[in-house]
């Protein structure tokens, strides 16, 4: 058996609930800050994943979403604010 967790939360509650099967978690801002793992490179434990770092990515996927739609004059972007405070 192996857990996926995706964001801060559910990682946080899989952690909590288990120390032997692994976590594989998605989509975590600051993994090494928020305790999932102490080493980006050579995690400990049964943690693993990858993290989400919206100011690398971000830019990125607006450049996918404009050569999709060239004429789209105006895109949007749906934020969760909690998210976006403790990042």
């Amino acid at each position: 058996m192996i857990v996926a967790a995706g964001g801060n939360a559910p990682a946080g509650a899989a952690k909590r609930a288990t120390s032997t099967i692994p976590i594989v978690f998605t989509s975590v801002e600051r993994p090494v800050e928020s305790g999932f793992v102490e080493n980006l490179a050579r995690p400990v434990g049964n943690l693993t994943g990858f993290v989400y770092s919206p100011v690398r990515t971000d830019p990125k996927r607006l450049e996918l979403v404009t050569e999709l739609v060239p004429k789209a004059r105006i895109i949007g972007l749906l934020v969760h604010m909690a998210e976006v405070r403790d990042s």
